[in-house]
């Protein structure tokens, strides 16, 4: 796993935004269209991909955020680039998960 920043189309609310997606140590960072937000990976219940025609964003098979609350879809138009994405995220969470049982 080579990268940390990914070109992605995310959606919530079903109304995409084409930005870029970077997967930080304690969180992930959309931006685009002048926005940013940060998504801990503690707040992700749920990892999902999803390659229903409802399910897909941009044409393309999602991946599937579920938080307390919302849903956010997300693909990434690399070759690849989703395979990759949910295995760093997966990683990621893993990580975050291990360090809150060593401290509780």
């Amino acid at each position: 796993m080579t990268r940390a920043t990914y070109a992605a189309i995310w959606a919530t609310d079903g109304f995409p935004v084409v930005g870029s997606l970077t997967v930080g140590s304690d969180a992930l960072r959309f931006e685009g269209r002048g926005m940013r937000q940060d998504v801990e990976y503690g707040e992700i219940n749920a990892i999902s991909v999803d390659r229903t025609p409802a399910g897909r964003v941009g044409g393309r098979a999602s991946l599937v955020l579920a938080l307390a609350g919302r849903t956010i879809r997300l693909a990434c138009p690399e070759p690849g680039g989703l395979h990759e994405l949910t295995e760093r995220l997966a990683a990621a969470r893993a990580r975050v998960a291990a360090g809150s049982s060593a401290r509780g």
